[in-house]
């Protein structure tokens, strides 16, 4: 017998039962929150923000309980800037979302933003009892205590860090960097020191600590760390130029340009040296080197403006 015919209709019922089966097509009207929401994400994949966010406003309108939603828009105005908006409606996300760290990080951050730090102090507080060993909300959270004067306990979210990790020379520079900010010198200069038993870069924690005994008139010192700071790193036009800010402020003139002039010959191309050097002159009324160090300087760099701008203003007012 033939089947041909039989397995032809039988293709037709199970074509037509099929058919019955699938749902319809959706078709997404004008007053559909879905069709706002689709065309807000081709205009920002488009790179049309504007409208991205003119949409999505939309379909915010008619889906208030979308989070997605909430959230797509507060990364744009988060994006444009306007982080009052965006953490309006990051706030809504909030209520859905209470246990996604991802997005309590940025939360926190916009809280931050928006001046309201006791809340931010309190999410933050939430993720670390979720993530106890996350360092980067500890840190976070050490930067809101340290900006609102908390040396107390900003201390100890970088010391909770270096319990658990004894090696984390970011924590322990964070530490010193906090006691320095509440002027406490001498606990910053002694955890510069400990960053540096675990491998800090020295050639700045050396500088650091140079500052500071200079900042405390304790200029022995500072010329001492400053020095070490140049001998890690030779090269380093700003330690030169520190050390030789020590020794004007000394009124130590003949040791500051010895500095300098040392470091110009060591990398005479250097821009930076050179321009520390031609001011140094003019500090210290010395106009004809002064105007011979620009005059070198506009013809090795001629595209520099402020080079120029030395020269014109010598030319004008020293003759």
């Amino acid at each position: 017998m033939d089947l041909k015919p039989f397995k032809f209709l039988l293709g037709l019922l199970c074509s037509a039962l099929s058919a019955e089966a699938s749902p319809p097509r959706p078709q997404y009207s004008a007053n559909h929150y879905y069709y706002y929401y689709l065309m807000g994400r081709y205009h920002l994949n488009i790179g049309n923000a504007e409208d991205a966010v003119e949409y999505l406003e939309t379909a915010r309108l008619l889906n208030k309980e979308s989070p997605i939603i909430a959230r797509e828009l507060s990364e744009l105005y988060y994006i444009g800037g306007n982080y009052e908006a965006a953490l309006q409606h990051a706030s809504a996300v909030y209520g859905a979302m209470p246990d996604d760290l991802e997005f309590l990080e940025y939360y926190a951050e916009l809280l931050i933003k928006n001046e309201r730090k006791d809340r931010a102090a309190e999410i933050l507080k939430d993720m670390i009892e979720a993530a106890p060993d996350n360092e980067g909300y500890r840190f976070r959270m050490a930067a809101i205590y340290e900006h609102s004067g908390d040396l107390k306990s900003a201390v100890n979210q970088y010391m909770e860090v270096i319990k658990r990790d004894k090696g984390n020379i970011f924590a322990r520079i964070a530490l010193a960097d906090v006691y320095l900010s509440f002027e406490e010198y001498s606990a910053a200069i002694t955890h510069y020191k400990s960053a540096i038993k675990h491998g800090a870069d020295a050639k700045d924690v050396y500088l650091q600590i140079g500052r500071i005994y200079h900042r405390q008139g304790k200029s022995r010192k500072a010329v001492r760390y400053v020095q070490r700071a140049i001998n890690e790193s030779p090269e380093d036009w700003i330690a030169h130029a520190t050390l030789a800010d020590i020794y004007i402020e000394n009124e130590e003139i003949d040791k500051a340009e010895e500095v300098l002039k040392t470091l110009v010959e060591k990398y005479p191309n250097e821009y930076a040296s050179q321009m520390r050097l031609g001011i140094f002159y003019m500090e210290t009324d010395e106009s004809d080197r002064a105007k011979e160090v620009f005059s070198k300087l506009s013809e090795l760099f001629p595209e520099e403006y402020s080079v120029w701008l030395f020269l014109s203003f010598m030319q004008e007012h020293l003759g």
